[in-house]
């Protein structure tokens, strides 16, 4: 659990960071959606129904805002 949030804090951090690089930025959050979903899976059972919908929310966000600066990239 630990080294997930202190991927989650990388990445966000890098996020800030930003090269004005599309394609880094869309790997980036594709790699941030997929943390989010393993959060998301170890904690699910033991969640509300409110943060179960956040988690939804911001991994598909993550994979969709991904997708679209991959796809900005070409």
């Amino acid at each position: 659990m630990v080294t997930t949030v202190l991927l989650v804090i990388l990445f966000v951090i890098a996020g800030f960071k930003k090269k004005s690089s599309l394609k880094l930025e869309g790997i980036l959050q594709i790699v941030q959606g997929a943390l989010w979903s393993l959060i998301a899976i170890e904690n699910w059972a033991e969640r509300s129904m409110v943060v179960r919908i956040v988690y939804l929310f911001l991994i598909l966000t993550s994979f969709i805002t991904g997708a679209k600066a991959l796809y900005k990239s070409k």
